[in-house]
């Protein structure tokens, strides 16, 4: 089984084939379709450390949503479970000091800022198809998904094929939830980049969005029939 992540980075041919027009749609992107709500963090976290604070901040987002609680401390432990699984997570020479903990902060009230308000959705989960293993997104709101990210680089193209994954996993599964609006957030440089689904597919593909779905399901099902076991 493979995840969302590598999907979206790997299986070129698949994605040459079907979304051709994709990388010059995120050059596009990256020069003028975000929106700079932020002026970007003057981070002085060592990039090893990266990782752990920004999982700490989205999970201080949530607790500040759901329980009112802005204790780091404890945003920090439940962050810790998750990043410990991370190659090279840098747990072991990681310090939540001063400066970490103000690193983490901002982001989470840029978070909060952005998006308190609506009727949040945290993590919401995708039925795996193939050899694609179940995944959760990161967040949802009315018909919105949200992706957010953290690192100290502009949005990639493999960012854009991840949330097309997840809008996929969503109409495969013939879900309920509807998703018509896609969103990149990066709390740490400050941009926000949004798209109506329609219009995404029609900048990247020639196939119509729900025959592009159904190309990303069939291909995950023939992948699995090739897997010996």
């Amino acid at each position: 089984m493979i995840s969302e992540a590598s999907f979206a980075r790997a299986y070129s041919s698949f994605w040459q084939e079907f979304t051709p027009w994709i990388n010059d749609y995120t050059s596009f992107v990256n020069k003028g379709l975000v929106e700079r709500k932020y002026e970007p963090l003057n981070s002085t976290d060592e990039s090893i450390h990266r990782s752990i604070n920004n999982v700490t901040a989205v999970v201080l987002f949530q607790n500040m949503i759901e329980q009112n609680n802005s204790d780091i401390d404890t945003a920090f432990e439940k962050a810790r479970e998750i990043v410990k699984n991370f190659p090279r997570n840098g747990l072991d020479t990681y310090n939540l000091d001063n400066d970490q903990m103000r690193i983490i902060k901002l982001q989470s009230s840029r978070l909060v800022d952005t998006y308190k308000g609506n009727d949040l959705i945290f993590n919401p989960q995708f039925d795996g198809c193939g050899i694609l293993a179940s995944c959760q997104g990161d967040l949802m709101y009315q018909k919105t998904l949200v992706e957010i990210k953290a690192g100290e680089r502009n949005i990639s193209s493999s960012d854009i094929k991840q949330v097309i994954v997840y809008c996929a996993l969503n109409w495969l599964a013939k879900s309920e939830r509807k998703i018509e609006i896609v969103e990149i957030f990066n709390p740490r440089q400050g941009v926000l980049w949004q798209s109506s689904l329609s219009s995404l597919i029609s900048s990247i593909s020639s196939l119509p969005t729900e025959d592009l779905f159904e190309q990303i399901g069939i291909y995950l099902y023939e992948s699995s029939e090739d897997i010996v076991l």
